[in-house]
């Protein structure tokens, strides 16, 4: 089971506080269930499942240019990395490597 680091303060962020309810939901589904590069091949049924969202694809839309996508039902998190492994690419987490 993969651990993922959350900032403390991310409610007091600006950007995430103009978020709908249901976009900070999904961006915390998201970053715990990407993989350790950012990468979440997102299947949208179970994530409504999981979450009782309903309009996945306006999510997307509201998180921005937070989500870029891959190719159908791909998404990468830009700064995913950077706040996951601090001293990228000099860190020591061996999880960087790939």
């Amino acid at each position: 089971m993969a651990k993922r680091f959350i900032d403390t303060e991310i409610f007091l962020d600006e950007w995430f506080c103009e978020l709908s309810p249901e976009s900070k939901l999904f961006f915390i589904y998201f970053i715990t269930n990407c993989d350790h590069a950012g990468i979440l091949k997102l299947n949208k049924k179970l994530c409504q499942f999981q979450t009782k969202l309903k309009s996945i694809d306006t999510l997307i839309k509201e998180l921005g240019n937070c989500l870029v996508s891959v190719k159908e039902n791909v998404f990468f998190m830009p700064k995913f990395i950077k706040f996951q492994y601090p001293d990228f690419p000099k860190s020591k987490v061996r999880q960087q490597e790939s």
